[in-house]
């Protein structure tokens, strides 16, 4: 790497030892100049409105909007931030749960010339605070109800941290907003950003302990969506289902796709995305003709007993996913694609269509991307020889904020590769690295491999178990910790804690220490990075060079969490027949009946493969039982109740 950057002026040639055409072959797998709309989000949105005003444009629970109603409500809340001080260049955290308001603040923000940042407000509030500065936000839009004990959070953080640190900041209601938009107009507003402005904010996990802010500009996702919208061909019929979390980027496809094309999105609510059976009914009661979801959804539909959507264009994304996973989804649909992209690269990088009983690739780079497969010393790989996933082109982000060094180990401002010819010099001159392994397969298509480092994926989220370790560190009961992967059902991973105490006379008291340890991570970090087990030694196994042996780690066996709730063992046929279909659900022997379904570590995946096996099992129930009875003796008492009510 220190050649490439140190002599620019050399060519592609000079940087690998591969012949002509193995050079030939990798280029023409890069051949992906293409034109597109080179106008901003806002811009290419309002077109949009004069095109189809009367479309409805995002449907939410009982309330739709159509485009033109949704332009004149952003419009009037544009004014009124405009007037409150808002302008170009500036950041604003939106704290709201997944709705149309969010999406309507999201466009009046992108109208107002600022840039936006998703924020879930059920993060841990210290999540919220370090968020809000890191990217250096001066605004913050939540709702009323929480509006005031950000404030008050905001502030006894910042005199807990650093008493000179004030971060200077101002919260808005939406309620308090919509009662003064009566007296501002609807009209569009004059543009003030360029193609190049910042767009978005987003967030990944920081081997630091503090998360990475990536600055996403308007041109990468105008890029990113309209290459979608090629590839899978949606058109104005399609309806799109806005199912992941907003502070999740593969988001911005499911609202921003169909808002360039004339159709619209279905917003699902929190619980679908943790229930399948709702899940189902939404798909089915709106049409839905394109979704995005990670694998681990994808099973939990799957386990459901899902029967599919002939029309349905499904993306899966966020994580890989196994070729039997794959095979069955594709009888279910009418075309399922692998997305695969970094979050500094701007959601997509690759997409392929994937087809059954064939192996799995994240498909080909998308238009005005190239993706180069190097060695540790970055020499180009030849095809079929795997190497570091590098990306260059439109999709790469403009770096993290306030992170230089890490910005500089990551972003190279130099690409050795472009070849003399090159007529879009410009727009491939920076690289991405992305710390995942692949290589090309000779149809051009590229193979994931794995990671280089030990980031990995929870529920599609990228997680440095590394930030989890650091967090844990700064709890007064440990002294060492190791965070690890394993293989949960389905091969999800699941994400373990082993900890080593300062005093090891907790080791007689686990349970006490175990609520203390999740309470103090849930103060910390969102959900999906709270360890499934806590598993409680005097020492962590180390190499011959003295670092932590994580293999060795991977091969202890599982016990029953250490909860503070006592165990009782089943005694009842039912409580029996429950705990036998747990035991096999968490692969754990020793589950009492009084032990919480989530506290033992499930999650929605787990729920609808328990929910299965009870239905194998002659249990007439619902899902939703589970979520209300999630203990092995409130379930059987409910279901032995039920049976006696219906005479059974």
């Amino acid at each position: 790497m220190e050649r490439a950057i140190n002599n620019t002026m050399k060519t592609i040639a000079e940087y690998t030892s591969l012949n002509e055409y193995e050079l030939f072959k990798i280029q023409h797998f890069n051949n992906t100049n293409s034109t597109y709309p080179e106008k901003t989000l806002t811009c290419l949105f309002e077109e949009q409105v004069n095109k189809t005003p009367h479309n409805i444009a995002a449907i939410f629970k009982d309330t739709n909007i159509t485009y033109i109603e949704l332009n004149r409500k952003a419009n009037k809340i544009a004014r009124y931030l405009k007037d409150n001080g808002l302008g170009s260049k500036i950041c604003v955290a939106i704290c709201l749960n997944k709705s149309l308001n969010a999406l309507i603040y999201m466009l009046a923000v992108l109208k107002a010339g600022a840039s936006y940042v998703f924020i879930d407000p059920n993060y841990p509030l210290e999540r919220i605070y370090l968020m809000v500065r890191n990217s250096q936000c001066r605004f913050v839009i939540s709702g009323l109800g929480i509006k005031g004990h950000l404030i008050s959070s905001f502030i006894s953080i910042q005199e807990k941290h650093n008493k000179k640190e004030k971060l200077a900041i101002d919260v808005f209601g939406v309620e308090e907003v919509d009662i003064e938009l009566e007296r501002y107009s609807g009209d569009n507003l004059s543009s003030v950003n360029t193609t190049e402005d910042l767009a978005y904010i987003i967030f990944t996990s920081g081997s630091t302990g503090v998360p990475k802010a990536v600055m996403v500009q308007h041109n990468s996702i105008v890029n990113c969506i309209f290459a979608i919208r090629n590839i899978i061909s949606f058109k104005e019929h399609d309806v799109s289902l806005l199912l992941a979390s907003l502070s999740f980027d593969i988001s911005v496809v499911e609202y921003f796709l169909p808002w360039f094309s004339g159709a619209q999105v279905v917003i699902a609510d929190e619980q679908v995305q943790k229930n399948p059976e709702l899940l189902c009914n939404l798909i089915a009661a709106h049409n839905i003709t394109f979704m995005q979801a990670t694998p681990t959804t994808w099973q939990m539909l799957n386990n459901f007993g899902w029967c599919g959507k002939e029309d349905l264009k499904a993306v899966t994304a966020g994580e890989a996913i196994s070729k039997k996973l794959a095979t069955e989804i594709i009888t279910k649909v009418y075309k399922l694609y692998n997305g695969y992209g970094p979050t500094e690269a701007t959601i997509y990088t690759t997409m392929g269509e994937l087809k059954a009983n064939i192996d799995i690739t994240i498909g080909k780079p998308i238009t005005n991307c190239k993706v180069y497969i190097t060695d540790k010393s970055f020499n180009l790989m030849p095809v079929g020889v795997g190497g570091e996933l590098c990306v260059s082109g439109l999709g790469v982000a403009r770096g993290y904020i306030d992170n230089e060094k890490l910005k500089e180990n990551s972003f190279l401002n130099n690409n050795p590769f472009i070849t003399k010819n090159e007529s879009n010099k410009e727009r491939y001159g920076r690289i991405y690295r992305t710390g995942d392994q692949a290589r090309y397969l000779q149809n051009g298509e590229i193979e994931y491999l794995g990671r280089v480092d030990q980031q990995v994926k929870i529920y599609g989220h990228r997680v440095d178990p590394i930030e989890i370790e650091t967090n844990l560190l700064q709890n007064h009961l440990l002294n060492a910790c190791a965070v690890i992967t394993k293989p949960g059902l389905n091969y999800q991973n699941v994400l373990i804690a082993y900890v080593v105490p300062k005093d090891l006379s907790v080791l007689t008291n686990k349970q006490e220490a175990h609520r203390d340890l999740v309470s103090f991570l849930k103060s910390k970090l969102p959900e999906y990075m709270i360890p499934n087990n806590f598993v409680f030694v005097d020492n962590l196994p180390l190499t011959s060079s003295g670092k932590i042996d994580r293999k060795k780690l991977g091969k202890f066996p599982l016990s029953r969490p250490a909860l503070l709730i006592k165990y009782y063992p089943p005694i009842t046929n039912t409580e029996k027949m429950v705990h036998a279909i747990w035991k096999e659900v968490f692969q754990i022997d020793n589950i009492g009946i009084d032990d919480n379904f989530f506290d033992l570590g499930g999650y929605s995946l787990l729920v609808t493969q328990t929910y299965n096996l009870l239905k194998k099992n002659d249990f007439h129930i619902s899902i939703v039982d589970i979520f209300q009875n999630p203990t092995i003796r409130l379930f059987s008492k409910h279901v032995d109740t039920y049976s006696i009510n219906k005479g059974t």
